[in-house]
């Protein structure tokens, strides 16, 4: 009885190999990918509510200040 494999079975077997290799790099290349894109997405939103909140509180600072300058001139007008 040989032990021998044929030719054939080891072409196969190899076939078989690379597939799952090729499958694997696959799988890590696809969630390697989708992690960088939630990357992106995560900070091109920080990036958007920054800048929204910078325009808030430019504006409440501009509110306060005018209601500031109302309130002196409210109690100017008053003391006359």
């Amino acid at each position: 009885m040989s032990t021998e494999l044929p030719i054939y079975s080891i072409v196969a077997m190899a076939t078989v190999t690379a597939s799952l290799i090729a499958a694997c790099i696959a799988f890590v290349n696809l969630t390697l990918t989708k992690e960088l894109k939630n990357s992106e997405f995560r900070q091109a939103w920080i990036n958007s509510l920054r800048d929204d909140l910078s325009i808030f509180f430019l504006l409440v600072q501009e509110h306060l200040r005018e209601q500031v300058k109302n309130s002196m001139h409210t109690t100017n007008t008053q003391k006359k």
